[in-house]
């Protein structure tokens, strides 16, 4: 049997419609335009995930190059929406927390991250849910079942 690499706990879940950067005057000047949206809407709703990985194994876990996945109780899977956590980290991250991206974090042995991800979800998604990280090199890990906070 593959040792366990690592522990993945969700600690919150929460749906979001829309994600946009602060609109107050910008202390930069820019004297090209970026062409950059910092802003996302889903396709169908965001559900904003906020885990902790534990790594528990003996080797240095890249969450960088970690697969995630969001699937519901009906079998569907859902794949992040990182143009939504991108314009949820410029927007400032999450109210009141220092808490980054999951895949910000690189783990050495016996640390812990704490972290958000976003996914794109089916309207009609099926609860529980589970979080799952594919990370190159060891075993996948899943999720306590959970559901979204109303």
């Amino acid at each position: 049997a593959t040792p366990t690499t690592g522990q993945l706990h969700v600690t919150q879940a929460y749906t979001a419609t829309h994600f946009a950067p602060p609109t107050a005057s910008s202390a930069v000047t820019l004297t090209q335009p970026l062409g950059l949206n910092l802003s996302a809407r889903p396709n169908g709703v965001f559900i904003v995930v906020v885990a902790e990985v534990q790594n528990t194994g003996d080797v240095r876990l890249n969450l960088a190059q970690a697969e995630f996945t969001l699937a519901d109780s009906a079998g569907h899977s859902y794949s992040r929406a990182q143009a939504a956590e991108l314009a949820l980290s410029v927007a400032g991250g999450l109210a009141s927390t220092d808490i980054a991206p999951l895949s910000d974090h690189a783990l050495p042995p016996n640390a812990q991250a704490t972290g958000y991800l976003v996914f794109d979800v089916s309207p009609t998604y099926a609860a529980p849910l589970r979080l799952t990280a594919r990370i190159p090199g060891s075993q996948s890990i899943t999720s306590n079942a959970f559901t979204v906070e109303d």
